[in-house]
């Protein structure tokens, strides 16, 4: 029987010109939706005239070769690996665990630097660490704790709604809700998880210190606010 070997596409992402080459690679995958986040690599010049950053959604789409332009004229700012920073949060959690100041970084061999940008492409620094003797490879620690405040045990939005003793109508309400609004993330559907999540927080506030004890109430918004400025 012949093997079945898994799917390949050499073309996921075309991204080289004739003068610069594809060199690393690093993934970043949102711990909120299994295929939210995004694929960096390094244009690196062949005249090592500098180079850029680049960055794609998970699927390929969304491709940007110079996320974070390089192109300095330079060989002392040609970039030769890329590593990111992981998620350390998951946003459906209670309270949320949320981590910020998250970068991306890179090596420039030729002048012993490391370089590192946050996130969104901004606040590049490209002496983030010097006298580093010729940095060829990259890569982040991910351990630590998770951010003050949030213990990794903590329960997820949906079982506090479920085992909070609410209405059954109600509990049905929220969850389904808050189902489709993972699914609307799962989606890279923002706005329809925000409306649905607006809708949960204006659903408990109508029903604060009634069919909710206002104590449960006030968390489960301060909760889904946090979310809410997440996605946003």
């Amino acid at each position: 029987m012949a093997e079945t070997l898994p799917s390949v596409s050499e073309n996921f992402i075309t991204t080289a010109t004739n003068y610069t080459t594809s060199e690393g690679v690093a993934v970043r995958q949102e711990n909120f939706c299994t295929d939210c986040g995004y694929i960096y690599w390094v244009n690196r010049s062949v005249f090592d005239f500098g180079g850029s950053i680049g960055r794609a959604n998970l699927d390929g789409s969304g491709v940007n070769p110079n996320f974070i332009n390089l192109l300095t004229g330079y060989s002392a700012d040609t970039p030769q690996a890329v590593a990111v920073d992981p998620p350390k949060y998951d946003i459906w959690k209670t309270p949320p665990l949320i981590a910020t100041g998250a970068h991306i970084y890179w090596t420039q061999p030729n002048s012993d630097r490391i370089g590192r940008a946050n996130l969104d492409g901004s606040g590049i620094d490209q002496n983030f660490i010097t006298g580093a003797a010729k940095p060829w490879g990259i890569a982040v620690d991910a351990g630590g704790p998770p951010p003050a405040g949030a213990p990794q045990g903590s329960p997820n939005v949906a079982e506090v709604i479920n085992s909070a003793g609410l209405p059954k109508g109600l509990v049905e309400s929220l969850t389904a809700k808050l189902r489709n609004a993972r699914e609307a993330v799962r989606r890279h559907d923002k706005k329809a998880a925000l409306n649905l999540i607006r809708a949960m927080v204006h659903q408990i506030n109508a029903q604060s210190g009634k069919a909710i004890p206002t104590a449960l109430a006030d968390r489960l918004v301060a909760d889904l606010n946090r979310i809410i400025a997440v996605i946003r």
